[in-house]
């Protein structure tokens, strides 16, 4: 049985970014306000580049991106995986999730989904890991496709996500964790950050990814691979997640005063997506959002909000949910 990866303890966490602007004053009375249904849009871009692939349109699918990128290295990969892999196989990475605007009253100006499949190919002791990112930026016509990245998933996936997917039915309903049966996992994000404002690490353990391998060992269920008994290298599985916990409770209590709210006011911006459906063989979502005035404090000019969260079975836990950046006036 084997310890977590090192580089599963190592989150990306609060960054506190001092953004120098002239003539930033206003209170909350000037703020506009807007409406926002961004989702159909930012889904049709996705289907139109999984659409030019498939009907193998270059011209369409450089059109989707911005002056400068890569897209015409990008055309040549995806063609040679398609040859070698075949179709199917490309059209599988090109699968996403249907996404809709649930705070309409936010202004959201940059958007990065990623989405880690599980893809059987036949080997005997494992699938192979991929994971495709969709990065949206807003310009003054709309949205539009900013990047487009595939890579091989071995550590961002995380080692108890895959011992998860790898467990037998029974063992993981044994499990009996706090997590979200709906295909939205909003339900289960907002627990979590309401967890985090409270500091209740209990809390934590019962719907989070890394709270499994303490219910785990509460309750003799042995992971796949992972150890997760009363061994040296269980114990110190379980100190990782616990660190891991513990730091995002800090991150959240210093994210917290900084933009002077309480956790649970964050949950707007942590859930400002709903998730409608998600694609085959896709256990492992992450949304990372970038929001401008004038809808976030008065005293900071833009936040980053991400969360990560695993789909296995058809149950949502979450993995991650933090403001990675704040941008303050000057």
């Amino acid at each position: 049985m084997k310890q977590l990866c090192p580089a599963h303890i190592i989150p990306g966490f609060l960054v506190l970014g001092l953004t120098a602007l002239i003539g930033c004053g206003g209170g909350e009375s000037s703020k506009a306000t807007i409406s926002e249904n961004d989702g159909e849009e930012l889904v049709q871009l996705m289907q139109g580049v999984r659409t030019a692939i498939q009907q193998e349109d270059q011209a369409r699918f450089e059109g989707y991106f911005p002056a400068g990128s890569n897209a015409k290295s990008l055309w040549k990969w995806l063609m040679k995986t398609k040859w070698d892999e075949g179709g199917h196989y490309v059209m599988q990475l090109l699968e996403h999730p249907e996404i809709e605007r649930a705070s309409t009253e936010l202004h959201v100006e940059k958007l990065a989904m990623c989405v880690w499949f599980e893809i059987d190919k036949g080997y005997k002791t494992h699938n192979e890991i991929q994971s495709v990112t969709w990065t949206f930026e807003r310009g003054d016509s709309g949205w539009g496709l900013n990047k487009l990245r595939f890579d091989p998933a071995h550590t961002s996936y995380g080692d108890i996500i895959r011992d998860l997917n790898r467990m037998d039915h029974y063992s993981y309903e044994a499990l009996a964790m706090d997590w979200e049966e709906r295909v939205d996992p909003s339900p289960v994000l907002m627990r979590t950050l309401t967890a985090l404002g409270n500091e209740d690490l209990d809390a934590l353990k019962v719907c989070t990814v890394d709270g499994t391998m303490f219910v785990a060992f509460s309750k003799g269920i042995e992971f796949p691979n992972l150890a997760s008994g009363n061994t040296v290298s269980g114990r110190s599985n379980r100190d990782g997640c616990a660190e891991f916990l513990n730091r995002q409770i800090k991150a959240m209590r210093e994210a917290s005063g900084e933009l002077k709210v309480n956790a649970v006011d964050l949950e707007r911006y942590v859930t400002a997506y709903r998730v409608l459906s998600m694609p085959r063989n896709c256990t492992k979502l992450k949304m990372a959002m970038s929001f401008a005035q004038p809808t976030v404090p008065d005293h900071v000019t833009a936040i980053k909000v991400s969360w990560a969260a695993s789909y296995v079975m058809q149950k949502w836990l979450a993995e991650y949910v933090g403001v990675d950046r704040i941008e303050f006036k000057g």
